[in-house]
């Protein structure tokens, strides 16, 4: 997970994933998105430590999702 957070850190340092208006950051900061906002409330909007919690949920939403797939296609072969 942490290589895959800080795949979007930039050469300056910033972690980067869209802004307010765009990108993965504007999901986050959505307060219509419950599901990254209330798991990002206990810190600072746009800090540092929000920023990396923010891409971190979404890789791991990917992940899983990832696992689904194999899990479900590892099965239909092994049925084959």
């Amino acid at each position: 997970m942490w290589a895959r957070v800080e795949a979007f850190r930039k050469s300056d340092g910033e972690l980067e994933a869209g802004n307010s208006r765009v990108g993965l950051f504007s999901i986050c900061v959505n307060p219509q998105n419950t599901y990254y906002t209330a798991r990002l409330r206990k810190y600072p909007t746009w800090s540092e430590r929000w920023r990396w919690n923010c891409i971190a949920l979404d890789q791991k939403r990917r992940l899983e999702a990832i696992n689904q797939v194999l899990v479900r296609n590892a099965r239909s072969y092994y049925d084959n």
